[in-house]
């Protein structure tokens, strides 16, 4: 949502690419490689892709602008509500993943337990590694920044958040030489929460000032700002859009500070939560809602998707070979298809069933 009222469906479509991106990712670096008998065409593929492993940043970036959205729109609902709103948002699919990996796929238990009571990757467990290792974190920092959001004035809440963003980002930096890691750095800091940390206090920040500026200025006086706001936001939209896509998907070289793409999909963000441009103009259609509310499922399942491709298809190394990108695509369908089974399944169901609940509490205590 935005301040139009109407759902932004181009940023729903930037969070299914960046979902698919990163199996793609995961894909060539994790995965099918040990099955194609070192094929050249793969290990250049993984090598331009590297930079893909950064779209968990634009997830992070997002997931703060909107909640902040959200905070503002419920801001008479307790943030005891808003906890287990986030909770129940998260939690079923993750957990259904974790059991899977334990049942079927042998998961070591201390692992299992960790993930259970989202507690991996957050400095209290040894499990930092896995494809998913973002979804504890991801889950504190969130209700850390809702809390803040809910119980500080805007001026404060923006302020505090900053320094939350500058700090998380700092450490992360530096430690990982210019990356963004998620181990343990300096003995006792895990990288990965304050990553998530900052991410979420960087995406509520630029709403926060978004908000703030338009409030302040009235730029639709101005003449001819129709006009001037649709080619600027055209433009930019389309270069920040096709620079991203090229570094994840393309490129050779590498740059010294991730940080860029933390820029890049802070600017990106910006231009499509204004709806001015031809390219979130033309994203912004119920569709990419559709494929937008996937996007959970998708990510959390994948290395299931991956675990039974490995038993499967990938098998086929004859295949693999000799069809490369016919390879990667199958396998991308095949990931998108296990996700979108688990919404239905798992996600959907279960937020059905809380807010079937909570309706019935409300209705007792009213």
């Amino acid at each position: 949502m935005n301040n139009t009222g109407k759902k932004n469906y181009s940023i729903e479509a930037v969070r299914f690419l960046l979902c698919v991106i990163i199996v793609y990712f995961h894909i060539l670096h994790e995965n099918i490689l040990p099955a194609t008998n070192g094929t050249e065409l793969y290990l250049v593929l993984k090598d331009r892709s590297a930079w893909a492993a950064w779209c968990v940043e634009g997830f992070l970036l997002i997931s703060g602008f909107f909640l902040y959205e959200s905070v503002c729109r419920k801001k008479d609902t307790g943030f005891a509500e808003l906890f287990v709103d986030r909770f129940i948002r998260l939690w079923p699919v993750f957990a259904f993943y974790a059991v899977v990996c334990r049942v079927v796929f042998g998961l070591k238990f201390e692992t299992f337990l960790s993930y259970i009571t989202l507690l991996h990757c957050t400095g209290l467990s040894l499990s930092e590694k896995g494809i998913i290792w973002y979804i504890a974190p991801f889950f504190w920092s969130s209700i850390l920044v809702m809390f803040i959001l809910k119980r500080l004035k805007r001026a404060d809440a923006a302020f505090l958040l900053s320094l939350l963003a500058y700090t998380g980002y700092a450490l992360n930096v530096n430690a990982a030489n210019g990356g963004l890691g998620r181990g343990i750095a300096y003995g006792f800091i895990n990288l990965g929460l304050v990553r998530c940390l900052a991410g979420i206090s960087l995406g509520a920040v630029i709403n926060i000032g978004k908000r703030s500026l338009k409030e302040t200025f009235d730029f639709s006086a101005f003449k001819g700002w129709k006009t001037a706001r649709f080619l600027l936001c055209s433009f930019a939209e389309t270069g920040i859009l096709l620079s991203l896509l090229y570094l994840m998907l393309v490129s050779h070289f590498r740059l010294k500070n991730v940080l860029v793409m933390v820029i890049l999909f802070s600017a990106l963000l910006i231009c499509f939560d204004e709806r001015a441009g031809i390219v979130s103009k033309l994203l912004d259609i119920s569709f990419m809602g559709l494929l937008g509310k996937y996007t959970y499922a998708i990510y959390v399942m994948q290395q299931v998707s991956f675990n039974i491709l490995k038993r499967t298809f990938w098998k086929n190394t004859a295949f693999l070979v000799n069809h490369v990108y016919a390879s990667i695509v199958l396998s991308l369908l095949f990931s998108i298809l296990v996700g979108i089974i688990i919404y239905y399944m798992i996600e959907r169901p279960a937020a059905a069933c809380y807010n079937t609940v909570k309706r019935r509490i409300r209705m007792k205590c009213g």
